[in-house]
């Protein structure tokens, strides 16, 4: 069986390195961006089971990010690739918006190793 491929959109290396340990010790192949340009740039023809978004980044922040991936017809292919958003931002607004937009779900950070991987797995297998 193929391993599932996370990729993880944030504009700190120290938590796309967390997640990158967590998720391959997990059974999952961990690809990285730091903003949502970088991203969707990787993303054409990739394929991408599911997505942890940061919402505050440089460039392309998460909500363009969302915006662009659920909108263009080029990246149709990921119209039901799960978006989870793993941020620090806690407005209700932000969680609504991010909804909105297309997201599945939400972490905090900081995170829970465990509580991470029990999430993907769960939006994964």
């Amino acid at each position: 069986m193929d391993k599932k491929v996370i990729m993880t959109i944030d504009d700190s290396s120290a938590i796309r390195q967390a997640i990158r340990e967590i998720l391959t010790e997990g059974g999952f192949f961990v690809v990285e961006a730091r903003h949502g340009r970088a991203a969707l740039e990787y993303m054409t023809g990739k394929k991408i089971d599911l997505i942890l978004l940061d919402l505050n980044m440089p460039e392309m922040d998460g909500y363009e990010f969302l915006k662009t991936m659920r909108s263009e017809a080029k990246y149709g292919m990921y119209l039901k690739t799960p978006v989870i958003i793993l941020t620090t931002e806690t407005e209700k607004s932000a969680k609504e918006l991010s909804k909105e937009l297309g997201a599945y779900g939400w972490i905090g950070k900081p995170f829970n190793p465990a509580s991470l991987l029990a999430i993907v797995k769960d939006h994964c297998l």
